[in-house]
């Protein structure tokens, strides 16, 4: 795992030559400057990058990484549609995020599978009371669980979702790095994060994947409500709120275009069924090429 930049190194450099002439002008410490005072030094080059990371202070701390999981499938048209939206800007940040797609194949022989920007899970499609979502959700999670600690957050989300990652940066450098539980409710006063993107510190990932006896293949409730309450119940990790902007026909979306909160990075496209492939696919459109535009460009 890196910890710091390349920047960063040539400072710590530059850090421990200056210690070592402060040293070297006391002839008193000549013999320290040599042995104990290079050692010392080594010892601070090879401490600091592992301190400041994990310092919430240290400005190392400031450039953060998402692992981002799409809840995917190809059960209706529009499905597909939004799997091109998402594959033109999703990758446009591999720096900050890390973006998959989360499918099913019941008929695998491994657990699970990655492949490129995909993970398998060998579990069902189907939605509650079917625990596919949630066994999608945490069997991804153990794929990823050896490389956890190389994230800050984990957004699980869904394919009617748009997200705003420069905004949801800025929105995650006002949030805890550790136990945290953020995103849309499913309702007024509800304690629960929306599957349509709920997002977990590290931390609480490990806490949902030391419990997959307890969530997997559970069908009491639908996948969102089930792993809030798991968080709340067994760990005391409450919902932090942070509202949607949910668009739910084309003339909403066309009253609010032109004067969305410049503030807000997560909207949820879904009108109703039998319009969803036309009428969605415009709207998710015209978001991406708003705040994408570098995507609507390709």
């Amino acid at each position: 795992m890196q910890f710091c930049s390349y920047r960063t190194e040539k400072i710590l450099v530059l850090l421990s030559q200056c210690l070592c002439n402060i040293l070297s002008m006391n002839r008193f410490l000549l013999f320290f400057h040599g042995i104990a005072g290079r050692c010392f030094c080594l010892l601070l080059f090879l401490a600091f990058p592992f301190w400041a990371s994990g310092n919430e202070s240290s400005p190392l701390k400031q450039e953060l990484k998402v692992l981002v999981l799409i809840i995917t499938s190809d059960h209706f048209p529009v499905y597909k549609e939004f799997q091109k939206i998402w594959k033109s800007y999703m990758h446009l940040d591999p720096a900050h995020f890390e973006v998959y797609f989360l499918r099913a194949d019941p008929n695998m022989k491994e657990l699970y599978r990655i492949d490129e920007d995909t993970i398998w899970s060998r579990t069902g499609e189907d939605w509650c009371p079917d625990p596919g979502i949630l066994n999608k959700t945490i069997i991804s999670l153990e794929a990823m669980q050896p490389r956890l600690d190389e994230f800050d957050y984990v957004l699980r989300t869904n394919l009617s979702a748009l997200f705003v990652f420069p905004q949801l940066l800025n929105y995650l450098k006002t949030m805890p790095r550790q136990r945290c539980y953020t995103g849309s409710n499913t309702g007024e006063n509800s304690i629960i994060g929306s599957g349509s993107g709920f997002i977990i510190s590290s931390d609480v990932a490990r806490m949902l994947i030391s419990d997959r006896d307890l969530l997997i293949d559970h069908t009491e409730g639908t996948d969102d409500v089930t792993v809030g309450l798991c968080l709340k119940k067994r760990h005391g990790v409450h919902l932090i709120r942070k509202d949607r902007i949910d668009i739910w026909s084309l003339p909403q979306w066309q009253a609010m275009k032109d004067s969305l909160p410049s503030d807000v990075f997560h909207f949820r496209v879904k009108s109703p069924d039998e319009e969803r492939v036309v009428t969605d696919t415009f709207i998710q459109s015209q978001l991406r090429d708003m705040f994408y535009p570098e995507a609507a460009a390709n």
